[in-house]
């Protein structure tokens, strides 16, 4: 996958250059409510780029694990067990020096 064809996925969803798997997400749902075809839409060719576009960014995150914000891609298991690690009663202590 080119950086080319990224940037027009960018552009075809309207996403800054800086954006989380999250922000994609709800920009595409907007996109597809405004522009689909049951909506009195006519034009299936925006559709089809919407789509288009927003599958290049998914594969695009997926392949190369690009993940601006590593919370999201956690899941609620390795978050709870992460929080033991920060968790002072969790955590040994460290040995005091005589």
């Amino acid at each position: 996958m080119n950086p080319q064809e990224i940037k027009k996925a960018q552009k075809t969803l309207q996403l800054p250059e800086e954006t989380t798997p999250a922000e994609i997400k709800k920009q595409y749902h907007k996109l597809t409510k405004k522009h689909h075809p049951d909506q009195g839409n006519k034009n299936q060719k925006r559709m089809q780029e919407i789509n288009q576009a927003y599958q290049t960014l998914q594969e695009y995150i997926q392949n190369y694990l690009i993940n601006l914000n590593p919370q999201e891609t956690k899941t609620t298991h390795q978050k709870h067990m992460e929080s033991f690690t920060h968790d002072w009663m969790w955590t040994p202590g460290k040995k005091q020096k005589k």
